[in-house]
């Protein structure tokens, strides 16, 4: 069942590492696609720095064919896991919440208060996200545990 607020995207008080901040929830696809070019910004740069020290035609032909190895689909999101679950990727996402309603508020502010604070932020960006952050450990064990409860389900239908 959706909240008022949430329907409404209105701002709520949270408290992140001692102080009180007004955030609004973040539309998944919006911090997604965020996230993704972020990544596939820092791998443009990379390939960047390493093509500025080839000549003329090494230069494109490297640019090209790296350009086109960037990574997609499956590849992309789990680079995109992994940035999330940094300082930096926190902070973006944190920033993106906060930013309309703090709007002095840099993103390296929320990198540094994201460092300062990270267990606060992993909760309070899963929060405004809209996914229910599951409770640590026995993760694993429970999915496996669902999983073979809804083959054996589908197996006594047959």
């Amino acid at each position: 069942m959706a909240y008022t607020h949430e329907m409404a995207n209105l701002p709520r008080k949270v408290s992140v590492g001692g102080r009180e901040l007004f955030a609004r929830m973040l539309p998944f696809k919006a911090a997604l696609a965020a996230c993704e070019q972020r990544v596939l910004d820092r791998l443009r740069e990379k390939i960047r720095a390493f093509a500025s020290g080839l000549s003329g035609a090494e230069r494109v032909d490297y640019m090209a064919t790296a350009t086109l190895a960037l990574p997609e689909g499956r590849e992309l999101f789990k680079r995109v896991r992994d940035f999330v679950q940094t300082a930096e990727g926190a902070g973006l996402l944190l920033h993106m919440a906060l930013r309309v309603e703090q709007p002095d508020m840099t993103e390296a502010d929320c990198v540094q208060l994201a460092l300062a604070a990270e267990d606060e932020v992993v909760e309070l960006v899963t929060v405004l996200l809209g996914i229910k952050p599951e409770p640590r450990g026995k993760k694993k064990a429970e999915r496996k545990a669902r999983a073979s409860k809804k083959r054996t389900a589908k197996r006594s239908k047959k």
